[in-house]
């Protein structure tokens, strides 16, 4: 059975259990509480969008490839 990252093209990328979000979409990346994230995207979610702290790091390369 294939895993959920071979599925999902590079250009998204599995912020929580809500969100997929699209590298297009990425409007600008907050620090948050103990070192998660808050994505701000475009259009803008009702809800906030948040990346733990353990994909944090992940979230980052993947916005500087």
């Amino acid at each position: 059975m294939e895993s959920i990252k071979k599925r999902i093209p590079e250009q998204f990328f599995r912020a929580n259990r809500q969100f997929i979000i699209n590298i297009d979409a990425v409007n600008r990346v907050n620090n948050w509480f103990n070192g998660k994230l808050v994505v701000k995207t475009k259009p803008e979610s009702e809800e906030k969008i948040i990346v733990s702290r353990e994909r944090a790091r992940f979230f980052r390369n993947w916005l500087d490839r």
